[in-house]
């Protein structure tokens, strides 16, 4: 399939949180399983999505939550155009662990302060065991100056509408803003030429 631009999204959360699960219900719609397999350093997926009447292809990396792969999955901050920030709302740990994925990406890509991101809460239908209330949640992605959406395995339709958000955000940041012509080169968009059929890349994580 032709499309416009390539966006290289990245996952990022605690172990445990859901977030292979989340991806494969979003491009596979495939259900997880409530056993629990964490992801060895990394993995993508594909989709191909339509945004501001533009095809986009997304390159979506989910990444391991446990310590020990750090060093393997900061390779993978390299041209990030966005990023997903998980946690499950019934374990307070990976709640207050956001900020230090915060870190991650300014710690590994120079522009992490122009790249859009989304707050995604996983596991609300586990009600009796839920500790992160809605209202803290929202707290939290108002001092991020992120949108913040609740999802479950089960609803497809909240895990669509935050990859959605995320990748109009995208779209008209990075395009809609012409962040290019600023003097940031934006890498992790593959910009298709549909006259000639060529494809130009430009760089997100270098000031040129």
């Amino acid at each position: 399939m032709e499309y416009d631009y390539l966006y290289k999204f990245i996952i990022l959360g605690d172990n445990n949180c859901g977030k292979t699960s989340l991806l494969g219900r979003y491009v596979d719609d495939v259900l997880g399983s409530d056993d629990y397999y964490p992801t060895i350093g990394v993995d993508f997926k594909i989709k191909v999505v339509e945004s501001n009447g533009k095809q986009i292809k997304m390159n979506i990396w989910d990444t391991a939550g446990q310590e020990k792969f750090k060093s393997i999955i900061s390779y993978y901050y390299k041209n990030v155009a966005a990023a997903i920030l998980v946690f499950d709302v019934t374990n307070r740990a990976s709640f207050e662990n956001i900020q230090s994925w915060i870190e991650e990406i300014k710690f590994n890509c120079d522009l992490s302060d122009k790249i859009p991101m989304v707050l995604i809460g996983n596991k609300n239908d586990k009600l009796s065991k839920r500790i992160i209330t809605v209202s803290e949640a929202n707290k939290l992605a108002d001092e991020l100056n992120m949108d913040y959406f609740e999802t479950n395995m089960y609803n497809w339709e909240g895990i669509n509408e935050a990859f959605i958000n995320l990748v109009d955000k995208t779209t008209e940041y990075y395009i809609t803003n012409n962040v290019y012509s600023q003097g940031v080169k934006v890498h992790s968009i593959e910009i298709q030429n549909n006259e000639d059929k060529k494809s130009k890349i430009v760089d997100c994580c270098k000031i040129s």
